[in-house]
């Protein structure tokens, strides 16, 4: 959770920084020139190549979902009645812990977790609390934002959706009651 996600792609050029420099150290020009490739291809792709090692890790949204559950009467344990660690388990792996129920839109009278899945359904990389317990044509949402450089400035915020707006990568799943 110590990792901010605009910084964190940095981590994945190091490898690449390193390769430079012990090129210059043993002056290789074949090494400074494939290390230039491989960092012009690494920044290209960062943020791919961040989530693919990061992204399915622990989360600090994961926490303040659960969290907000909690302040609302809800339940965050899963579907089987484990309770899941933030700080253990990773987006996914809650994400599979709630197996039944998920749908594309709000249930009249629910409140829960909202996922957005990529790639396909067995792969989440964000959860928010949602609240679509009064009905209607919009829902509450809280997202939590991370700040990028300032461990102070991650932010909850509660916003609206219309229905007709939601995408077909979100899922909802609803939480019962403590």
């Amino acid at each position: 959770m110590v990792i901010r996600r605009r910084l964190g792609g940095v981590i994945c050029l190091i490898p690449y920084i390193f390769l430079l420099i012990s090129g210059f150290i043993f002056q290789k020009q074949i090494i400074i020139d494939f290390s230039f490739l491989l960092m012009f291809i690494g920044i290209i792709f960062s943020g791919q190549i961040y989530n693919l090692i990061f992204l399915n890790s622990n989360s600090t949204s994961s926490f303040f979902a659960g969290n907000i559950a909690l302040q609302y009467g809800y339940s965050p344990k899963g579907q089987n009645g484990e309770i899941w660690d933030p700080n253990k388990n990773s987006i996914n792996e809650i994400f599979a812990k709630y197996p039944k129920k998920r749908s594309h839109i709000p249930i009249q009278g629910t409140a829960g977790f909202l996922f957005y899945t990529k790639f396909n359904i067995m792969y989440s990389n964000q959860i928010e609390f949602y609240d679509y317990r009064l009905g209607g044509d919009s829902f509450i949402y809280y997202e939590f934002y991370f700040h990028p450089y300032d461990n102070n400035g991650d932010k909850i915020t509660r916003k609206e959706k219309r229905i007709n707006e939601i995408s077909e990568n979100m899922y909802f799943v609803p939480l019962d009651k403590i």
